[in-house]
């Protein structure tokens, strides 16, 4: 869904839903609202607000779209939560980010790094940056993390040096 406004000041919204079949080809389809039953979006005013937010627009528009909040945010608040709460979890996304600053937050420490992986034949892959929309955001991150360990050991060992 994304809402726009047009030359004569009114807000337009368009609705394009995406969906696979079983061989998972995509789909996409533009949609009007009539005979929508439902909605689902995360908890932000934006989307859940009593009376500008977009679950409030559609049930004016459509009286029988119930607004249900996104239970896959809901676990993703949770998770986060939880990561905050255990100590050596905190530390560790503390290390990511703090990891990523000092490799991706510089041209030159960048390029480094993928100077690195490339003397060992491998595809040069930049760190991901922790996100905290969603949990599969940490999860890429700490993969690309696991995959080029040796590698940024390595780039940090060649900084210390040139320190």
């Amino acid at each position: 869904m994304d809402e726009t406004t047009d030359i004569s000041r009114y807000e337009q919204v368009s609705l394009v839903i995406r969906y696979t079949d079983g061989q998972f080809h995509v789909y996409e389809r533009a949609s009007s609202t009539t005979g929508d039953v439902g909605q689902c979006f995360d908890g932000t005013s934006a989307m859940r607000g009593t009376y500008k937010g977009v679950a409030e627009r559609l049930i004016q528009i459509v009286p029988t779209a119930l607004y249900i909040h996104c239970n896959k945010h809901i676990l993703n608040l949770c998770l986060i939560d939880v990561a905050q709460a255990v100590v050596p979890i905190r530390n560790n996304f503390g290390v990511m980010k703090s990891l990523y600053n000092l490799i991706e937050g510089s041209a030159k420490r960048h390029k480094d790094f993928e100077d690195i992986q490339k003397e060992v034949c491998l595809v040069p892959i930049p760190l991901k940056q922790l996100g905290n929309t969603r949990w599969t955001c940490r999860f890429e991150s700490l993969k690309v993390i696991l995959k080029q360990y040796s590698e940024i050991i390595a780039d940090l060992q060649e900084m210390e040096v040139a320190d």
